[in-house]
């Protein structure tokens, strides 16, 4: 008996010593194992740290053979200057002799050698995100002898952060929007770079320009100053010409412009600087021609640094039952690149903005849409939203004047098309520039809204273009939502649309597999051969109307593609090369491209948001339902054994538009 109780007594104890292991806390600082854990520092240019966040992810590379292994940082250590980082999947043993690490993490760096652009835009930057925004790196000789625990690393930035602050008594109380930096010498400002972090070596390699441009917001000018910043990697002392806008509630926006001294940190009055009204110098985008006002929902920009606006207070082409609308403010809603829209402005009636950049300088190509709310500081209902498309070609030279079908009526014969879809931002398909910048935009038929297409990591991309906001943070890729948002995110929604809510919503899809039309009213006159309010055109063209591709068939319906070798080049070899399907639109020898974008389903739900079919189909929405009160309309379609260049389908899917000149 006695033994018995010994024995029982021997296994609690044990039990109850095994289950103080159990309760005792991890201790987190203390790799698992074998497991290269880092605790790391990023030491600021200005000797301050880095505070990191709860989504931080470096880099790591090893002469050990680890090849850009990215490690997440401990939640435990979020938000402090000292991130703990736990790489699971790398022992010590991988290090080797020496460890390269970088933040913040890329996947598409190969070598230890980073790649990234320091930015000729800059979009409200504080000190603080311009920081968070930096490229951080470290080289570790020898780190083995960290195997016992956590390898501590201070990281120095790529960068260092230059400043810039104006003062002012004359313009004391003025808002600060903008301030541009132009070298008097050419040093490079901006531009693609790399650095090599095994040889400690830095290079700008492209796209480099001798300017920068900050946009603020809420910035106040005063005698104690306001201050800009920017990141650089160049000579501390720099001699620019600068350009500062401002505005106030009542006043004309002046642009103030003169010459300072750069160095690392530069105190700079402005009263001496020369003044104009920068309003008076703005190019009326609704009269591309210098003629009557033709307003529209779509305006083409070309140029940076020039000063654009647009009426603000007319819907779409401002036809006839067309409402006035009395918007209280204004803001970009997205855009292609970060920080592509400047300057944006509502005032007296009109929506001011100009795209980034300097005077002279060649555009990056891009599309924006500007929104206008009911309340101030983008607050209430939208009221209305335009698309700025931004290419520097001269579209109206390279009109494509189509040969249609005998059958056609004589009104809709011989029409004149862009050579490109709406919102594409050139003319070279996938074989020719390995992007699939042809493509152009989606659009639900009748809508004015445009849906962006996919990105470049493939010709058959299924992946959303990237898009920002007007504060230059990405906005995530479509996503389901119940109810429709006029906020700056890409979702799709399985409800209609009412009529009172058609422009309320201008980055929400109808989905649904019954929501054949988007609309919960009528359709018919949403787009016409007479251009309505919801043309998603720019001003001088429509949607193309339903006969525009016809000629290139023998029967207005269409037909195999096989029988059509006399019309059609690259039939066998389009969907392989990534070519776009090339069309003697003439019927002799002109040849346009047609860009297989696929299409946007509406009743397939998450698996098929947002794209399918890129890179086999096309499709390009003509203007005219099938019949009144249908949720059908006309389109033009091609697949590998198949052209249709009129055939009906429903209204909810997202198709292109190409654009034709209005006789």
């Amino acid at each position: 008996m006695k033994c018995k109780i010994t024995i029982l007594l021997a296994a609690f104890l044990a039990l109850a010593a095994c289950s103080e292991e159990q309760l005792k806390p991890r201790d987190y600082t203390v790799p698992v194992g074998d497991k290269i854990a880092l605790t790391l520092k990023a030491t600021l240019a200005d000797g301050s740290a880095l505070l990191w966040d709860q989504s931080a992810k470096i880099g790591i590379f090893s002469s050990g053979g680890a090849v850009n292994i990215p490690c997440s940082i401990s939640a435990s250590t979020a938000g402090t200057e000292e991130g703990m980082f736990y790489c699971s999947s790398l022992t010590w043993k991988d290090a080797g002799d020496e460890l390269y690490v970088y933040y913040p993490y890329s996947e598409g760096n190969d070598t230890p050698v980073l790649s990234g652009r320091i930015p000729q835009s800059y979009s409200n930057q504080t000190l603080s995100s311009l920081n968070k925004s930096n490229t951080f790196y470290a080289k570790v000789a020898n780190p083995l002898s960290a195997k016992a625990g956590a390898l501590a690393i201070d990281m120095s930035p790529v960068f260092s952060v230059s400043s810039l602050t104006l003062t002012s008594d004359t313009w004391s109380g003025w808002f600060l929007d903008r301030v541009s930096i132009k070298s008097k010498s050419g040093e490079v400002l901006s531009g693609s770079f790399t650095y090599d972090i095994v040889n400690d070596s830095f290079s700008m390699v492209s796209d480099m320009s001798d300017s920068i441009s900050v946009n603020l917001s809420g910035e106040i000018l005063s005698a104690a100053g306001s201050t800009v910043y920017w990141l650089s990697h160049g000579p501390a002392a720099i001699n620019a010409d600068m350009e500062a806008l401002l505005s106030k509630e009542g006043e004309t926006s002046k642009l103030l412009r003169g010459s300072v001294a750069l160095t690392g940190e530069t105190t700079s009055g402005v009263d001496a600087f020369t003044s104009e009204v920068w309003e008076d110098f703005a190019f009326d985008l609704s009269k591309p021609n210098g003629g009557a006002s033709e307003t529209a929902n779509c305006y083409i920009a070309s140029q940076c640094g020039v000063k654009y606006k647009f009426p603000a207070t007319v819907m779409g082409n401002g036809s006839a039952g067309a409402a006035a609308i009395a918007p209280q403010s204004a803001k970009v809603l997205w855009q292609t690149g970060a920080g592509l829209i400047e300057n944006l402005r509502l005032k007296d009636g009109y929506v001011f903005f100009s795209i980034a950049g300097n005077p002279g300088e060649k555009v990056t190509p891009g599309n924006a849409v500007i929104a206008v709310y009911s309340e101030g500081n983008a607050q209430g209902r939208i009221l209305w939203s335009w698309h700025i498309w931004i290419t520097d070609e001269d579209l109206a030279s390279k009109l494509q004047t189509w040969k249609t079908h005998a059958d056609t009526p004589s009104e809709f014969a011989n029409p004149q098309l862009m050579d490109r879809n709406l919102g594409a931002l050139s003319a070279s398909d996938w074989a020719s520039s390995s992007t699939n910048a042809s493509k152009g935009f989606n659009y639900q038929w009748g809508r004015k809204d445009p849906f962006v297409g996919p990105d470049n990591s493939s010709m058959t991309s299924r992946v959303m273009l990237t898009t920002y906001d007007a504060y230059g943070s990405v906005i995530p890729a479509m996503a389901s939502a119940s109810a429709f948002s006029n906020n700056a995110r890409w979702t799709h929604v399985d409800q209609k649309l009412t009529p009172a809510d058609i422009a309320a919503y201008p980055m929400a899809f109808v989905s649904g597999a019954s929501n054949y039309i988007w609309l919960d009213g009528a359709t018919d006159g949403l787009w016409s051969t007479s251009k309505t309010i919801y043309d998603p055109c720019p001003p001088g063209y429509r949607v193309m109307s339903q006969y525009a591709m016809s000629g290139v068939t023998s029967a207005l319906a269409g037909g195999k593609l096989a029988n059509l070798e006399h019309h059609i080049l690259n039939v066998d070899t389009y969907r392989a090369n990534g070519e776009d399907l090339q069309v003697l639109y003439d019927g002799v020898s002109a040849i346009a491209l047609l860009p297989a974008t696929g299409l946007v389903y509406f009743e397939k739900a998450e698996s098929f948001f947002p794209f399918d079919r890129v890179g086999t189909y096309g499709y390009i929405w003509s203007c005219s339902i099938s019949a009144a009160g249908s949720n059908k309309a006309f389109r033009m379609h091609y697949d590998w054994n198949n052209f249709a260049s009129r055939e009906q389908s429903y209204g909810s899917y997202g198709h292109n538009v190409r654009c034709e000149k209005i006789k």
